[in-house]
C-alpha cells in the first residue's frame, strides 16, 4: 500500500523574514508564521492523518502543533527532520556569508551536495538522514502522513523520495507554510501532486 506524504514548511521566523541562514539555530515563529500555520491547519482539516513527524525545532514543533490541534494524533518529533546545519554561517544573511567566506562559499556554490560548511553539514549529509527517515516511515506504511520540517531538509526529502538529483535543488522553491504533497511507497513508482501549494495564504500569483 503506498502512503501520501504531506510535507509542510514551518511557517515564518524573523530570520525568514531578515534573509538568515537558520540551520539548527532554534528560531520560534513570528506572528505572521503563526497566522500562515493556521491558515493552512483550516484548508487541511478535512484530511485525516494516520502518523504526523516534525522536526524537533521549535519552530517545526509549533507549526505542527497547530496544525495538528483538535486531532488525535500524536506527533512524533524526530531529529533527522532538523535543519540542515549551515555550521559558522548560522544567523548570517547571504551577503555577510561571502563577504566572510568567500572561498566557503563559492565551493558551495559550485557544489552543494558535496561541500560540507565549516561546523555545519553537506546536502549529502542531509539525504543520508532523512532518507532513513522516510524508509522506516514506509516500513509502517501509514496512508497519510503529516511531515513538518525546513526548507533544505525537506527539498532533500522530496528528491530523495522521489530519486531526483540534488544538484537540481536549486530549482525548486519550498516557502514557509506550503504544503507539498506527493505519493511513495506500494508497488507504483513515486509521483507528486504538489509542490510548494500556497494557496491558503492568499497569496497572487506571480
Amino acid at each position: 500500500m503506498s502512503t501520501l506524504f504531506y510535507l509542510v514548511r514551518h511557517g515564518e521566523t524573523a530570520s525568514n523574514r531578515e534573509g538568515r541562514y537558520q540551520g539548527r539555530l532554534d528560531v520560534p515563529l513570528n506572528e505572521e508564521g503563526r497566522e500562515q500555520a493556521r491558515r493552512l491547519a483550516t484548508r487541511l482539516a478535512g484530511v485525516a492523518f494516520d502518523a504526523a513527524y516534525a522536526s524537533d525545532l521549535s519552530r517545526a514543533v509549533e507549526t505542527a502543533r497547530i496544525l495538528l490541534e483538535g486531532r488525535d494524533v500524536e506527533l512524533r518529533l524526530d531529529p533527522r527532520l532538523r535543519e540542515m546545519s549551515y555550521g559558522r554561517w548560522e544567523g548570517l544573511t547571504a551577503e555577510e556569508v561571502q563577504e566572510r567566506f568567500p572561498e566557503e562559499w563559492e565551493a558551495y556554490r559550485r557544489d552543494a551536495v558535496a561541500t560540507r560548511i565549516a561546523g555545519g553539514e553537506s546536502l549529502e549529509d542531509v539525504r543520508r538522514r532523512v532518507a532513513a527517515f522516510a524508509e522506516d516511515v514506509l516500513a509502517d506504511a501509514p496512508r497519510r502522513v503529516l511531515v513538518v520540517s525546513h526548507g533544505a531538509a525537506l527539498k532533500t526529502l522530496l528528491f530523495a523520495l522521489v530519486g531526483l538529483d540534488l544538484r537540481l535543488r536549486g530549482r525548486f522553491v519550498l516557502d514557509n507554510a506550503s504544503l507539498t504533497i506527493l505519493r511513495a511507497g506500494g508497488s507504483s513508482k513515486p509521483r507528486v501532486l504538489r509542490v510548494n501549494d500556497v494557496e491558503h495564504l492568499g497569496r497572487p500569483l506571480p
